[in-house]
């Protein structure tokens, strides 16, 4: 379970730090080469970097409320039938 949460390339890791998809090193590396060709290539001030999953605008904008019990048993019906 650790190995797939410290995976960025893992759907559990995308989805338990709020990303949209997840995220190879390698394209990470990529989009990190990426902004720095940009900003050499763009006018001063004006550039962006490409948006990343981990941007604060792609997390959810509210929390569940629901208990990690509560959220098992939604999850994994099938294991709390009678």
């Amino acid at each position: 379970m650790m190995q797939l949460l410290s995976d960025p390339n893992s759907r559990l890791h995308a989805a338990v730090a709020g990303w949209e998809h997840p995220l190879d090193r390698g394209a990470m590396y990529q989009l990190d080469t990426l902004d720095l060709l940009l900003m050499r290539w763009s006018d001063q001030g004006k550039f962006k970097p490409v948006p990343r999953p981990w941007d604060k605008a792609n997390k959810p904008k509210t929390k569940s409320k629901l208990t990690a019990a509560e959220a098992h048993r939604k999850l994994r019906p099938h294991l709390y039938k009678n």
